[in-house]
């Protein structure tokens, strides 16, 4: 089987062969493909035996003991970091819970054509990693979205044969985000989302820290972001206009919020994405 070439950039790294690195703790989920040979270790306390055919996915910040792999062991080995990965994926049906569940069934057996796919977008990942096409970053953000989505459905399909008895706390998680998903525009206050679950500011951020590694304030805010730069790029209404829509009180605050969030003044982030439209 023919082995890319190693990419690295700070939110992914595209690597093979011996998955270095993943004795480190790292703020990243990381997903090995093994494709010949075998690898025993200690997953945050699981022991587990990793074959041709299995994909092992490791959830942020795990611990890996005892890690032993035969001399002819081959994998693909990816690492997204999880920060990248929340803000490009904030939505993602309600499944922000891919943590918890991990954190009990790392180790997926692949059928055929889960195979192929995943060897598929491993592979086009690291071709495109090294390109420097117009719209480059846009064409990594599908890929890892199609990647991310691919090893969804493997997770899917075998929690269905061994499906995993929700906490209190998740399904108030779940609640929120299809309560925040649901809005438009978004309210921007915690307490306004806990009195429509009837659960206490705290109690709700809390739910949300331990299913999905943010606050609830922190997932607001990345719903309303994204919302932001939908309307900056793709909208031609007018900054007045989105600033409306989105229920800021002014443009002054609504100026404030996306320089706190994006980094820079709506006019100036919609005029680095090439729109023309009026401000």
């Amino acid at each position: 089987m023919h082995t890319p070439q190693l990419k690295y950039n700070t939110v992914l790294l595209l690597a093979s062969d011996r998955c270095e690195g993943l004795t480190v703790p790292a703020a990243c989920f990381q997903f090995i493909l093994c494709w010949q040979g075998e690898m025993s270790l200690r997953l945050n306390g699981l022991s587990l035996s990793v074959k041709p055919g299995h994909l092992l996915a490791c959830p942020p910040e795990s611990v890996v003991e005892s890690l032993t792999q035969s001399p002819n062991f081959r994998c693909y080995y990816l690492r997204i970091a999880a920060a990248y990965l929340q803000q490009l994926l904030p939505m993602m049906d309600k499944d922000w819970e891919i943590k918890p569940l991990l954190d009990e069934h790392p180790l997926f057996t692949l059928q055929s054509d889960e195979e192929e796919d995943l060897c598929e977008y491993y592979k086009i990942l690291c071709w495109k990693s090294a390109s420097s096409s117009l719209f480059h970053q846009e064409e990594m953000n599908a890929l890892v979205t199609a990647f991310f989505y691919c090893v969804k459905s493997v997770t899917k399909r075998q929690m269905k044969r061994a499906p995993r008895s929700s906490s209190a706390k998740e399904y108030l998680f779940r609640d929120f985000v299809e309560l925040l998903s649901s809005l438009h525009p978004k309210p921007r206050q915690l307490r306004y989302y806990a009195e429509r679950l009837c659960v206490t500011p705290r109690y709700l951020s809390l739910a949300c820290k331990e299913c999905s590694g943010q606050t609830a304030s922190q997932l607001i805010d990345l719903y309303v972001t994204k919302e932001i730069e939908y309307l900056l790029r793709h909208s031609a209404k007018s900054i007045k206009e989105i600033c409306m829509e989105l229920g800021f009180p002014n443009q002054s605050t609504f100026a404030k919020y996306v320089r706190e969030h994006l980094g820079t003044s709506p006019k100036q982030y919609r005029k680095g994405m090439g729109d023309g439209s009026a401000a």
